[in-house]
């Protein structure tokens, strides 16, 4: 048996703080579709939503926004920087991110001195890319070094 809240905690971004959060938000109709099709996956069972069938129909997201388009893609950008991609902007990401969302990134990391204006790599940015780790927290522990805060 599955029992459906309707609900599921989303990864997001927070537009005026930038600060990632886990949110609960009602699930989309391809959510609720999988969900269902769980119930009888090994043998016969069902599946128990907790919403009305209007709810469904005329209330829920067809389909659940692409994870690159919610979060912070500044990890990312570094990663791709690394990897050697000269123009972020013309990569070709299945779902890009919103133009905002790249300012915003580009903004982060020149602010964290990970990357220079002419958008390439900085020695700092290299080894914040090798921790896996947002870059504001990699910068934090790369930095903590130098004010005698790890041995």
């Amino acid at each position: 048996y599955v029992v459906d809240s309707g609900f599921v905690k989303m990864r997001l971004i927070s537009p005026v703080t930038g600060v990632e959060m886990l949110k609960v938000v009602p699930v989309s109709k391809s959510q609720a579709n999988q969900r269902a099709g769980r119930a009888g996956r090994e043998s016969a069972g069902k599946c128990f939503r907790l919403y009305t069938e209007d709810t469904f129909e005329n209330h829920l997201e067809v389909d659940t926004p692409p994870e690159i388009q919610r979060i912070n893609v500044a990890q990312v950008l570094l990663e791709l920087k690394m990897l050697g991609v000269a123009s972020i902007q013309s990569f070709p990401f299945v779902t890009p991110p919103s133009a905002i969302a790249l300012r915003k990134a580009f903004e982060l990391l020149l602010m964290l001195s990970a990357l220079q204006k002419d958008q390439s790599l900085t020695e700092h940015g290299r080894r914040m890319v090798l921790l896996p780790l947002d870059p504001i927290f990699s910068h934090l522990l790369l930095k903590s070094a130098d004010y005698n805060c790890v041995s």
